[in-house]
């Protein structure tokens, strides 16, 4: 069965196309577009114009590439069904948010703002589908979902092979690579002290959560990964001057070099970060927030790595659909 499926974040506009036969993804199409959505939205509360207009173009170069693999643009608009289109925490704080919602149903995208819950459980049973079912069976996942706007937390199993993967605990917590940014990383580079004020924030966050479900290393087997914060710190540590998903995914991430990488791309401007191999220039003035949250995970829950996805909510919704229509 031939699906798409859009994700509007608050930093990126997202399209993936893909095979889905018996629950399994086969990936045929991906596009990523950086759009800003949440730009300006902690100063105004709004998605400003200018925002809206950029979403507006990566989704009309989104169906045209749906439509050049044979999804039809008009059938798409009249059977909705092989298209899912979500949009998170931006569009979930913005007072403006039908505004966008208006605009893509006007090109025949119907879309629908998730909460953080159901965000963070469709992210962990979309990031799970990427990994080999015998080896993760049995053991206890953290999925580590950082955006533009929020963090999901999914903590879960999968008793076996076959089974359908238990979520034990999911949340949504108002810390993301924008919302960083926007909120203590005022100067270019950020000053030690915003640093500084930037980690007692997060971690005064996340440290509520990790104590609740009794977060540690030993409790974890496998911790993984999501979204661009950790899959551009692969690309700039392996430079890859052109972005390779394959490459990417499964990579182990060191907190080490975690902490590395921040201290390095924290030192520099924007200017000067939109030069760093392996960055995407879009991301350079958000990208130093998204490291800070990973960054103080890792030293909160005292975890030596993680391991990176390229799968994540995406496929997420996929799966959802295709159950749905199955």
């Amino acid at each position: 069965m031939l699906l798409a499926a859009l994700d509007y974040g608050t930093v990126t506009s997202r399209l993936l196309i893909a095979d889905v036969t018996n629950g399994q993804i086969t990936s045929l199409l991906k596009k990523t577009s950086i759009t800003h959505l949440g730009e300006g939205l902690a100063e105004t509360g709004q998605i400003s114009t200018a925002a809206c207009e950029r979403v507006i173009q990566a989704s009309q170069a989104f169906l045209a590439e749906i439509s050049s693999i044979h999804l039809d643009k008009t059938s798409l608009i009249q059977h909705e069904a092989i298209l899912r289109a979500v949009a998170t925490s931006a569009m979930r704080d913005a007072s403006n948010s039908d505004t966008v919602v208006a605009a893509l149903a006007e090109l025949g995208i119907s879309i629908e703002v998730i909460g953080g819950s159901r965000e963070a459980l469709l992210s962990f049973s979309g990031t799970i589908s990427g990994f080999d079912r015998k080896s993760i069976s049995g053991k206890t996942i953290l999925v580590i979902d950082i955006g533009g706007g929020s963090t999901e937390l999914t903590l879960g199993t999968l008793a076996d092979p076959g089974s359908i993967p238990v979520v034990r605990s999911a949340t949504s917590i108002d810390l993301g690579a924008r919302r960083v940014t926007d909120r203590w990383l005022k100067s270019d580079p950020p000053a030690a002290s915003e640093i500084e004020e930037a980690r007692i924030g997060i971690h005064r966050q996340l440290a509520s959560w990790v104590e609740q479900q009794d977060m540690h290393s030993e409790s974890i087997d496998i911790a993984i990964a999501v979204a661009g914060t950790p899959t551009t710190l692969i690309a700039i540590r392996d430079r890859l001057e052109v972005y390779d998903q394959d490459h990417v995914h499964g990579q182990m991430l060191l907190s080490s070099q975690v902490a590395q990488l921040l201290d390095h791309l924290a030192s520099l401007p924007v200017e000067q970060r939109r030069t760093v191999v392996g960055l995407e220039p879009a991301r350079a003035e958000v990208v130093v927030g998204g490291v800070l949250i990973l960054d103080e995970l890792i030293k909160l829950m005292d975890l030596e790595f993680v391991t990176v996805s390229e799968t994540d909510i995406l496929q997420g919704v996929l799966l959802e659909l295709w159950h749905e229509l199955s």
